[in-house]
């Protein structure tokens, strides 16, 4: 398993053990000092915004990705079925964190942070990328608007792979499966996924399965102490 849970007090956690850099994924149980790390108000979309150790505490408006360098700042997506990813290229010093929603997804966000880093310096071999806990196709049951929107997105051919009836007939989604799938066409080499599912996984937080808003938080810092990013 590319992936291990732990425990701070009575918060449950859980890293990519392929990722170096100090980060972790977020339960029902657990989550982050928001305090102490930069968060969003997440809207769906594909904007990224870049975040430093004064930006600490903030809560940036309109966007769905972070970027950092600053070994001081911590960043963070808030995810309770749509896919966390957690970025980082150890090389160039920079990590980033990405709520991809379904729309988001559909706009490239995953794939757009990524070329993001290699703008930033980031060789594109060396940029790791995991994936959280999500909703996911067994799960998932979706409508005909998001196979039209994945179907422009993405092509007929391709739609197919992702969004399909299963066997009694129900129309569901990959939407992590989407997600790598474009940040392998980008170029992404390293990408390790979790696999689990929030809306059958009781561990998780599921808007679906809860049927109100809630949130998981995962964070992630260049340099900061583990310890910074959990709360019990």
């Amino acid at each position: 398993m590319d992936f291990s849970f732990f425990e701070i007090g009575e918060g449950l956690f859980y890293r990519c053990d392929r990722l170096s850099f100090p980060h972790c994924f977020g339960t029902a149980s657990g989550g982050i000092n928001i305090g102490a790390s930069a968060t969003m108000k997440q809207v769906h979309g594909d904007v990224i915004a870049f975040a430093e150790e004064a930006d600490n505490g903030r809560v940036f408006e309109g966007c769905d990705a972070l970027i950092t360098s600053d070994p001081k700042a911590v960043i963070a997506a808030k995810t309770a079925d749509c896919v966390p990813l957690l970025m980082e290229a150890s090389d160039a010093g920079i990590c980033a964190a990405v709520h991809a929603g379904w729309r988001g997804t559909m706009r490239g966000i995953a794939p757009k942070v990524f070329r993001e880093l290699i703008k930033l310096g980031a060789e594109p071999g060396g940029i790791k990328i995991a994936i959280g806990a999500a909703a996911r196709f067994e799960s998932y049951e979706v409508r005909d608007d998001f196979r039209a929107a994945a179907a422009k997105a993405l092509g007929e051919k391709i739609c197919r792979r992702f969004v399909r009836e299963d066997e009694n007939g129900v129309l569901r989604a990959d939407v992590p499966g989407i997600n790598i799938y474009l940040l392998k066409e980008a170029g992404a080499a390293e990408i390790f996924d979790c696999g689990l599912d929030t809306i059958s996984d009781l561990r998780f937080r599921s808007y679906r399965r809860e049927g109100r808003a809630v949130s998981m938080y995962n964070a992630i810092s260049p340099a900061a102490q583990l310890a910074m990013l959990a709360i019990n």
